[in-house]
């Protein structure tokens, strides 16, 4: 089948691929002076791309994932035990660095902190975030499941697919002009899990 074995090769490169979009962004925030240079200049300015490219084959992964587990439970449980060991050291060593620093105190600290390490501060309006794209990536995980058994029970895979990128959109009408816009600008991305 040609489907598959295109689907093997994008496979094989996936990480690659990953690392290149990682620092396609990592240029993107960089400020290099290379502006105006030629072919580099245009690339850093669209860099934000990079954050896509990085989901949607965070999704090809997880649509893998969702494929051979055998339980929800199991997906859960191999999604923590591989991320959880990279981020939890990165936040705690953050939020004990940031808060003092930043001077919070009282439920700016505990807000901060505890939406930190839930991945969930984004979305509740924590004062002050490691990253959004953490809180993109929880749900991100937890909705696969969901897409992921709408799209492999669908009779008409784009019809459904189509329709999950509405409900998306539609759950991100009330947050236009908010910067948690952002998180279900993205989500059509992760929709593509099931071809």
């Amino acid at each position: 089948n040609q489907e598959a074995a295109m689907r093997n090769r994008l496979s094989t490169y996936r990480d690659p691929l990953k690392g290149i979009a990682i620092l396609w962004v990592c240029l993107f925030h960089a400020r290099l002076g290379l502006e105006n240079v030629p072919l580099i200049g245009p690339l850093q300015s669209i860099g934000y791309l990079g954050v896509d490219i990085f989901l949607l084959l965070s999704g090809m992964g997880l649509a893998h994932s969702l494929g051979k587990a055998s339980s929800l439970s199991q997906y859960l449980r191999r999604r923590a035990v591989r991320l959880l060991p990279a981020f939890l050291p990165v936040c705690v060593l953050w939020c004990l660095m940031m808060i003092p620093a930043l001077k919070l105190s009282g439920w700016s600290a505990v807000h901060t902190a505890l939406g930190n390490l839930t991945m969930v501060g984004y979305l509740t309006g924590a004062p002050y975030m490691l990253n959004w794209y953490l809180t993109l990536l929880l749900v991100t995980i937890l909705l696969s499941p969901v897409i992921y058994a709408l799209l492999s029970k669908a009779k008409k895979p784009y019809i459904a697919w189509f329709l999950l990128i509405i409900a998306a959109f539609a759950c991100a009408l009330p947050m236009v002009g908010r910067v948690q816009m952002m998180l279900f600008s993205r989500l059509p991305s992760a929709a593509q899990l099931k071809e």
